[in-house]
Formats: structure tokens, sequence, C-alpha cells
């Protein structure tokens, strides 16, 4: 399995905050590392309980079609974790989620939208995905941080 299931630990108000972002005029969108063409997805850079973050935002019936992310974007490994009612599930190859997740962004995955705008944050990190799951991780010492505050 390329993600895992993980619980929710952005408070209610934390995502009320995040979502009132989602009408803000200052969103990115995101280019292709592959091809360097405009993809349907948005960012928003953020720092959460200390921690480089972002915002990610899809508009309703985009589609982020299936890819890599790019290595050079130092995010071998991200939390992602749903902010948006009738959230668009994560997709892989090995099975879908709507809940936070750990993904590999190394191996194939992709987004078909509904008729929603989906917005998500994410939590970079420049680790391996299966050195990413082991308990001494940064990735699993930041979500216990998270559980823990």
């Amino acid at each position: 399995m390329n993600f895992r299931e993980i619980p929710v630990f952005v408070t209610q108000d934390e995502r009320a905050y995040f979502l009132s972002k989602i009408t803000d005029t200052d969103w990115h969108q995101h280019r292709s590392t592959a091809s360097g063409q405009l993809s349907p997805l948005q960012y928003k850079r953020i720092v959460y309980r200390g921690i480089e973050a972002g915002l990610m935002k899809m508009d309703a019936n985009a589609i982020q079609d299936w890819h890599t992310d790019g290595v050079n974007l130092k995010r071998s490994t991200v939390i992602i974790h749903p902010l948006t009612d009738n959230y668009s599930p994560f997709k892989s190859k090995q099975g879908e989620s709507v809940h936070p997740i750990i993904a590999d962004t190394q191996q194939d995955h992709a987004v078909f939208n509904n008729n929603n705008v989906r917005m998500n944050l994410q939590i970079p990190f420049d680790v391996d995905y299966n050195d990413a799951l082991d308990y001494n991780s940064v990735v699993s010492k930041t979500l216990r941080r998270f559980y823990g505050e």
C-alpha cells in the first residue's frame, strides 16, 4: 500500500480558519515538474503548528491525472489532511481514501474531483515513504506531537 490512513489531527477551529482562506486571491497555480504545464492544483504555503506546510485546493470537476511527484519537490512522503466536506478521494493503484493519510508521492496517485471545491492541508517530508512509517521517523514524531498537543 502506498498510503496509510491516520487519525484526524486538525482541530475544528483550525479547519474553520483554513476554510476561510478558500476564496483568497493569492493562491498559486501548480506547474507540473515533468511537463511544465499548469495543473489544476492550487496551493498556498503556510506554517502549521511551527512546521512548513501548505494548503492545496482543486476547483470543482478538476482532474489531477495519474502521476508521481517530482523528487526535486522534496516531498517523497506527504501527510494529507482533508478539510472540505464531500472530499473526493486520494487514489492510488492500491486503493483510495477520503481520510487523513501518509502518502508515498513517488508512486502513482490521482484525484478526480467531484462537483465541490476540494481542499486539504499537506505537510511534505523529504523522507522515503517506507522510512517515514518507522516509529522513530520525523513523520511519526511529528504526528505524535500533533496528537499530544
